[in-house]
């Protein structure tokens, strides 16, 4: 498994060096040092409430994060009908 590191600019990650992922490949993006500037963004996007407090690193899984809006399977369930 290889990793790249690199920097968000417009919204974008511009990986440092000569990284060469291949196109298409899935790849996992966490935050680095400035965690808090990331949860202003998804803040600021109406992505993410106020009151949420995202968590260190988890030894065992993810903990809910709280976002705002109608929960997804009500909304798979409204368009389905």
């Amino acid at each position: 498994m290889s990793i790249y590191y690199g920097t968000v600019r417009d919204r974008h990650v511009v990986l440092e060096g000569d990284a060469a992922p291949v196109e298409g490949q899935r790849v996992e993006v966490r935050p680095v040092g400035g965690q808090e500037r990331v949860l202003e963004l998804l803040r600021a996007d109406g992505l993410l409430d106020d009151q949420s407090q995202v968590p260190g690193p988890p030894d065992l899984g993810y903990l809910p994060i709280v976002v705002r809006g109608r929960p997804l399977s009500e909304q798979i369930i409204g368009e389905r009908r």
